[in-house]
């Protein structure tokens, strides 16, 4: 909510006093991801990363939520898996992408681990498929 201290700032070119509180429910710092998660939704992007041929037993996240894990936490600037991580605090974000929970940093790593040469490759075709639907 911002509150304009001085109703002039409209009629001159003064600088008036701005305060912005932020005191609302339900904010978050991540809300730019939210529409580029509809974008990938729309896409298909987890669907089609899950056809990816690495080996993952998926009990609690599908290889391709994983992977979009991952990709929504680049596309939020994070570059350490341990702050990509960080996204799984976020209740808001959560709600918004439909998620119940975000992996964890040793969830991640464990996936990462496992991808082998052909595994890259096949990621590569995932992403090729994903390119030729945009």
């Amino acid at each position: 909510m911002v509150y304009l201290m001085n109703q002039a700032l409209a009629l001159s070119s003064n600088v008036a006093e701005v305060i912005l509180e932020f005191s609302a429910r339900n904010l978050t710092g991540f809300a730019g991801l939210v529409p580029f998660a509809e974008f990938a939704r729309r896409l298909g992007v987890e669907e089609v990363l899950n056809q990816v041929a690495v080996d993952h037993n998926g009990r609690l996240y599908s290889r391709g939520r994983l992977l979009l894990a991952l990709i929504f936490g680049f596309v939020a600037g994070m570059i350490r898996l341990q702050d990509v991580s960080a996204l799984r605090f976020d209740g808001v974000l959560l709600k918004a992408l439909g998620w119940a929970s975000f992996p964890v940093q040793t969830t991640v790593s464990r996936f990462l681990w496992r991808f082998s040469a052909p595994a890259v490759e096949s990621l590569a075709r995932a992403c090729q498929v994903l390119l030729e639907r945009f």
